[in-house]
């Protein structure tokens, strides 16, 4: 609505640079429609920072939506080994990875996880997150027939790439939890 673009960078197998600045990966990145950076990014001002980062931590973003009333930006990701995540996207905001998820890490053979509470470590916890994983895919918002089905505003809709279906997030009148 407002000329903005953003997209995301995965993690591309340097998990330890979603939590750096001044690399591009694991995080969510805002343009203007022109390509240009606005001025009011959250890192503008930081030096060597990428100056497009709008959130860091996200391990491998998959699909990005914006709420059509409330301008919320959601976003599903890709969790190790379970993990998957649907998140609120909100400025300036540090998504834990790879410090904390729900998931597994791969290369330890006893499967530990990893810290599980978000929220202790200041990161954001995911609004909804699937252990085992479900391969969480692009996501997009509810039709007017399914708004209307539902009878609610906050409705998602993704898809499983693990098992080949659509899940339909029906989210709380804040939209800040799925129900």
């Amino acid at each position: 609505k407002e000329g903005y673009l953003f997209f995301s960078i995965g993690d591309r197998g340097s998990r330890n640079q979603a939590q750096l600045l001044n690399y591009p990966n694991g995080k969510i990145h805002r343009l203007h429609d022109d390509g240009s950076v606005p001025m009011d990014n959250p890192f503008i001002n930081v030096n060597n920072a990428i100056k497009s980062i709008w959130t860091y931590g996200n391990r491998n973003p998959q699909g990005l939506a914006i709420h059509p009333v409330s301008d919320i930006i959601f976003e599903t990701e890709h969790g190790p080994k379970g993990g998957d995540e649907l998140n609120n996207i909100k400025e300036n905001s540090n998504y834990g990875w790879p410090i904390s998820s729900y998931g597994t890490k791969y290369e330890n053979v006893s499967s530990a996880a990893y810290k599980l509470n978000h929220s202790k470590n200041g990161f954001i916890e995911p609004i909804y997150q699937f252990t085992p994983s479900v391969g969480i895919s692009d996501l997009v918002k509810c039709t007017n027939e399914l708004i209307n089905y539902y009878e609610r505003e906050g409705c998602l809709i993704a898809t499983s790439l693990r098992e080949q279906s659509l899940i339909i997030f029906l989210l709380s009148e804040n939209l800040d939890r799925v129900i």
